[in-house]
């Protein structure tokens, strides 16, 4: 019996997955079950649950176009729309639609209407779901919803917090409005204890849960618990905690994921650029992505945005940033990641502009990736250092772990400060953000005044890991939010601000940072309650 009700899935999944319009990622997200109904057999359950991975798309979508074009590493070109320059000069106007947290607020709903009914129906039709199906989507929507909730926080500086179910995003008045600080344990709480005794800690094997053998890639869709949580306990600077969770994807010994999200060679130099290829980008340095399919009609809007209509583009001081890096053989210019960031165009179609381009979005299918482990590598950095631990934090940023190698009377280990239990011997081949890409390191020391303190070097650190962030990460929409949490955690917003206004002329910088200022460096948008 089960198996016919996998296949009836199946069937209405690959509807989804496969049909012209209506794709996998594009169902209607108004198509929810009313309060009173009730999910009646499994294939509604699993379509359930891919709708809400569908209305998750949108929202990280929305949000890698939002945050690049607040941030340093993107500006709107001459033919761009009006609503993107706005966003762009921190013009936050509430009828621009491209700073609007609806996207955010549809994933919310969904996953709660989700969770009532698929527990509801766990409890009506024990052992109907097979156990790790159950508790992944569980998980999975645990986290999506928990994703959107801290998006909203790091946006919008607040969200209406609400976890039973509504009937569409202009329902939520009566609700209250929790502040960043206020949202944060209640989504850590949420990840880890979640619904029906099940957390955002168990993972959704996508490839046989959508029946598609030995296809890996597609387990990339899930947004990782555990990096959710890390990044949690960052912006409340429980470090600890932060390095907890952010080490368990660094520490898979098994299998063919012994080097998985560990930055060895096999993402290094030229082939840098094969993290951004295939369907949801690559498998062992990739955690969680988007896929599009362009042949059903599936096409990713930061394409759209940096290619095919080329209304967004690189910044000058981006470039600048990238051209004064060293290489180890001492050739000046970021070879690897500039060039596979980066392009120009002489002729784009028949458009006839001239510029730089942005490389890392290259065929309408292109996934958008959520996280990765360079980023994963920069948090373990900046906890380590927000644990005054500066030398590892450099050690991460710079060539990594593996000069930490060695052999003494045929026994291998790690040498001092890598012969921490938080890194384990897979870490031998793991080069760092800047190694992976044949940089020399740099020296925070150099970043120092006289006489420093250690609130001094604390600083020179976190200064380098915005630097990496910046360039490893650019276009990804990660920076604009890095900077934010820099810059209050060192409680200097101008750590912030002097970085992402070098975007403007010298001579607009004033107006534009008074702008900033005002709205403390966060999305002005009328509350919904």
């Amino acid at each position: 019996m089960k198996t016919c009700i996998r296949i009836s899935f199946y069937l209405a999944a690959f509807s989804l997955l496969f049909a012209s319009c209506s794709d996998f990622f594009e169902p209607d997200s108004d198509d929810k079950l009313l309060e009173g109904d009730h999910y009646k057999n499994v294939s509604e359950v699993y379509s359930a649950f891919v709708g809400t991975a569908a209305v998750f798309q949108e929202a990280a979508s929305h949000a890698l176009i939002l945050n690049e074009l607040l941030g340093a590493q993107t500006i709107p070109t001459e033919t761009a729309p009006e609503n993107y320059w706005r966003v762009a000069k921190y013009d936050f106007s509430p009828d621009n639609e491209s700073i609007t947290p609806e996207p955010f607020y549809k994933v919310i709903i969904n996953c709660n209407d989700f969770l009532r009914h698929i527990t509801a129906f766990g409890a009506r039709n024990p052992g109907a779901i097979e156990e790790a199906y159950y508790k992944g989507m569980i998980s999975q929507a645990i986290n999506f919803r928990a994703w959107c909730y801290l998006m909203l926080g790091k946006l919008y500086g607040e969200a209406v917090y609400f976890d039973d179910a509504l009937n569409d995003y202009r329902d939520m008045s009566g609700y209250p409005s929790l502040t960043l600080e206020q949202l944060l344990p209640e989504l850590i709480a949420f990840v880890k204890n979640g619904v029906d005794s099940i957390g955002g800690l168990n993972g959704l094997d996508w490839s046989t849960f959508l029946n598609i053998p030995n296809d890996v890639s597609w387990n990339r869709v899930s947004v990782d618990g555990n990096v959710l949580l890390g990044e949690m306990y960052l912006w409340q600077k429980d470090y600890l905690n932060a390095l907890r969770h952010l080490r368990v994807n660094t520490d898979i010994t098994t299998g063919d994921q012994t080097n998985r999200w560990k930055l060895s060679a096999q993402y290094g130099n030229a082939s840098w650029s094969a993290i951004f290829g295939g369907t949801v980008g690559a498998t062992s340095e990739t955690i969680t992505a988007i896929p599009f399919d362009a042949t059903k009609n599936q096409t990713n809007p930061a394409y759209v945005a940096y290619i095919f209509r080329y209304d967004l583009a690189p910044t000058d001081s981006l470039i600048g940033m990238f051209n004064r890096q060293v290489m180890t053989n001492g050739r000046i210019g970021d070879l690897y990641r500039r060039n596979n960031s980066i392009g120009t165009i002489t002729d784009f179609e028949t458009m006839g502009k001239i510029g730089d381009i942005c490389r890392k979005y290259r065929t309408a299918g292109s996934p958008i990736i959520v996280s990765r482990a360079a980023e994963l590598h920069l948090m373990m950095a900046e906890a380590l250092a927000g644990l005054g631990r500066f030398e590892e934090a450099m050690i991460l940023v710079n060539l990594g772990a593996r000069p930490y190698w060695t052999t003494v009377e045929s026994t291998s280990f790690l040498l001092p400060p890598m012969n921490d239990p938080l890194y384990n011997a897979d870490w031998r081949e793991n080069r760092g953000v800047r190694g992976r890409v044949d940089l020399q390191a740099v020296d925070y020391t150099q970043r120092l005044p006289q006489n420093p303190t250690e609130q001094d070097e604390y600083e020179a650190v976190l200064s380098c890991i915005a630097d990496e962030t910046e360039m490893e990460l650019a276009f990804e929409g990660r920076a604009w939010h890095t900077l934010l949490r820099l810059s209050r955690t060192i409680g200097k917003p101008d750590f912030m601000l002097d970085r992402v206004l070098k975007k403007f002329p010298e001579g607009d910088r004033a107006l534009y940072r008074d702008r900033l200022v005002q709205n403390n460096m966060l999305v002005a948008y009328p509350k919904h309650n």
